[in-house]
Protein backbone atom coordinates (compact mmCIF):
# COMPACT_ATOMS: atom_id res chain seq x y z
CA UNK A 1 0.00 0.00 0.00
CA UNK A 2 1.30 3.52 -0.80
CA UNK A 3 0.09 7.09 -0.59
CA UNK A 4 0.23 9.72 1.95
CA UNK A 5 -2.77 8.05 4.05
CA UNK A 6 -0.78 4.49 4.08
CA UNK A 7 0.28 4.35 7.36
CA UNK A 8 -3.53 5.22 8.55
CA UNK A 9 -5.07 2.67 6.40
CA UNK A 10 -2.69 -0.11 7.70
CA UNK A 11 -3.72 1.28 11.33
CA UNK A 12 -7.44 0.82 10.40
CA UNK A 13 -6.69 -2.49 8.55
CA UNK A 14 -5.03 -3.68 11.89
CA UNK A 15 -8.34 -2.53 14.13
CA UNK A 16 -10.48 -4.41 11.51
CA UNK A 17 -8.37 -7.83 11.72
CA UNK A 18 -8.06 -6.91 16.03
CA UNK A 19 -11.89 -7.31 15.91
CA UNK A 20 -11.97 -10.01 13.94
CA UNK A 21 -9.25 -12.32 16.02
CA UNK A 22 -10.91 -10.95 19.72
CA UNK A 23 -14.38 -11.80 18.37
CA UNK A 24 -13.35 -15.39 17.35
CA UNK A 25 -14.60 -14.79 13.90
CA UNK A 26 -12.68 -17.34 11.99
CA UNK A 27 -9.64 -19.93 12.47
CA UNK A 28 -7.04 -21.13 9.67
CA UNK A 29 -8.36 -24.62 8.79
CA UNK A 30 -6.92 -27.05 5.97
CA UNK A 31 -8.55 -26.95 2.70
CA UNK A 32 -10.26 -29.79 1.68
CA UNK A 33 -11.47 -30.32 -2.02
CA UNK A 34 -14.67 -28.89 -1.32
CA UNK A 35 -14.39 -25.98 -0.22
CA UNK A 36 -14.93 -23.03 -2.49
CA UNK A 37 -12.64 -20.07 -0.55
CA UNK A 38 -14.45 -17.03 -1.12
CA UNK A 39 -12.22 -14.10 -2.33
CA UNK A 40 -12.27 -10.85 -0.84
CA UNK A 41 -11.64 -6.76 -0.79
CA UNK A 42 -10.84 -3.84 1.46
CA UNK A 43 -13.19 -1.00 1.47
CA UNK A 44 -12.24 2.50 2.38
CA UNK A 45 -13.87 5.15 3.89
CA UNK A 46 -13.18 8.34 5.67
CA UNK A 47 -15.16 9.87 7.98
CA UNK A 48 -15.10 13.90 8.52
CA UNK A 49 -16.52 16.24 11.33
CA UNK A 50 -19.27 18.30 10.39
CA UNK A 51 -16.24 20.73 9.31
CA UNK A 52 -15.26 17.81 6.86
CA UNK A 53 -11.68 17.50 9.07
CA UNK A 54 -10.77 13.86 8.58
CA UNK A 55 -11.53 12.34 11.97
CA UNK A 56 -11.02 8.53 11.03
CA UNK A 57 -9.72 6.13 8.79
CA UNK A 58 -11.83 3.15 8.48
CA UNK A 59 -11.46 -0.67 6.63
CA UNK A 60 -14.07 -3.06 6.15
CA UNK A 61 -12.89 -6.58 5.27
CA UNK A 62 -15.92 -7.55 2.26
CA UNK A 63 -16.49 -10.47 0.77
CA UNK A 64 -16.67 -10.86 -3.29
CA UNK A 65 -20.15 -12.92 -2.89
CA UNK A 66 -20.30 -12.60 -6.52
CA UNK A 67 -18.13 -15.28 -6.96
CA UNK A 68 -20.56 -17.79 -4.96
CA UNK A 69 -23.27 -20.30 -6.70
CA UNK A 70 -26.71 -20.51 -5.13
CA UNK A 71 -27.45 -23.94 -3.77
CA UNK A 72 -23.34 -24.88 -3.72
CA UNK A 73 -22.54 -21.76 -1.82
CA UNK A 74 -25.50 -20.70 0.44
CA UNK A 75 -29.09 -21.94 0.41
CA UNK A 76 -30.86 -18.58 1.21
CA UNK A 77 -30.13 -15.11 1.77
CA UNK A 78 -30.94 -13.39 4.88
CA UNK A 79 -29.90 -9.63 6.40
CA UNK A 80 -30.27 -8.40 10.01
CA UNK A 81 -32.09 -5.06 9.88
CA UNK A 82 -35.28 -3.31 11.28
CA UNK A 83 -38.26 -2.83 8.90
CA UNK A 84 -38.97 0.42 8.13
CA UNK A 85 -42.47 0.40 9.88
CA UNK A 86 -40.98 -1.07 13.10
CA UNK A 87 -38.72 2.09 12.52
CA UNK A 88 -42.17 4.54 12.09
CA UNK A 89 -43.88 2.66 14.78
CA UNK A 90 -41.22 3.61 17.19
CA UNK A 91 -40.78 7.16 16.37
CA UNK A 92 -44.16 7.66 16.43
CA UNK A 93 -44.45 6.10 19.93
CA UNK A 94 -41.56 8.21 20.60
CA UNK A 95 -43.00 11.75 19.52
CA UNK A 96 -47.27 10.45 20.93
CA UNK A 97 -45.46 10.18 24.54
CA UNK A 98 -42.55 12.93 24.43
CA UNK A 99 -39.91 10.62 24.66
CA UNK A 100 -36.37 11.44 24.17
CA UNK A 101 -35.21 9.73 21.27
CA UNK A 102 -31.41 8.47 20.75
CA UNK A 103 -29.41 7.30 17.91
CA UNK A 104 -26.40 4.78 18.71
CA UNK A 105 -23.58 2.63 16.62
CA UNK A 106 -22.82 -0.58 18.04
CA UNK A 107 -19.21 -1.09 16.90
CA UNK A 108 -18.55 -4.73 14.90
CA UNK A 109 -22.03 -5.54 15.07
CA UNK A 110 -22.24 -7.84 12.25
CA UNK A 111 -19.02 -9.38 14.21
CA UNK A 112 -21.41 -11.14 16.65
CA UNK A 113 -24.00 -12.65 14.49
CA UNK A 114 -23.38 -16.86 14.37
CA UNK A 115 -23.15 -18.80 11.05
CA UNK A 116 -25.21 -21.58 10.24
CA UNK A 117 -23.64 -22.54 6.90
CA UNK A 118 -20.20 -23.75 6.31
CA UNK A 119 -18.20 -20.71 4.93
CA UNK A 120 -14.55 -20.18 3.64
CA UNK A 121 -12.46 -17.31 2.99
CA UNK A 122 -9.20 -17.37 0.78
CA UNK A 123 -6.24 -16.17 3.06
CA UNK A 124 -5.87 -13.15 3.49
CA UNK A 125 -2.10 -11.29 2.74
CA UNK A 126 -0.26 -10.83 5.73
CA UNK A 127 -2.23 -13.62 7.33
CA UNK A 128 -0.51 -17.57 6.69
CA UNK A 129 2.08 -17.74 4.26
CA UNK A 130 0.88 -21.55 3.05
CA UNK A 131 -1.94 -19.65 1.26
CA UNK A 132 -2.81 -22.51 -1.13
CA UNK A 133 -3.44 -25.75 1.76
CA UNK A 134 -5.08 -23.18 4.06
CA UNK A 135 -8.45 -21.59 4.27
CA UNK A 136 -10.07 -19.34 7.14
CA UNK A 137 -13.04 -20.95 8.37
CA UNK A 138 -15.76 -18.48 9.24
CA UNK A 139 -17.63 -18.79 12.72
CA UNK A 140 -19.44 -15.80 12.27
CA UNK A 141 -21.04 -13.49 9.67
CA UNK A 142 -20.33 -9.65 8.71
CA UNK A 143 -19.92 -8.08 5.58
CA UNK A 144 -16.80 -10.43 4.88
CA UNK A 145 -19.60 -13.23 4.58
CA UNK A 146 -22.35 -11.58 3.03
CA UNK A 147 -23.45 -13.39 -0.10
CA UNK A 148 -25.49 -12.35 -3.11
CA UNK A 149 -29.23 -12.51 -3.19
CA UNK A 150 -30.59 -14.57 -5.49
CA UNK A 151 -32.32 -13.53 -8.71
Amino acid sequence: MQGKDAEKWQVAIKKELDNMNRLNFWEIVDRKTSDHPITTTWVFKVKCDHNYSVTEHKARLCAQGFHQIEGLDYLKTFSPTGKISSLQLLISHSARNNYLFHQMDIKSAFLNTPLEEKLTLAILDGINKDKEKKVLQLHKASSASMVQPPG
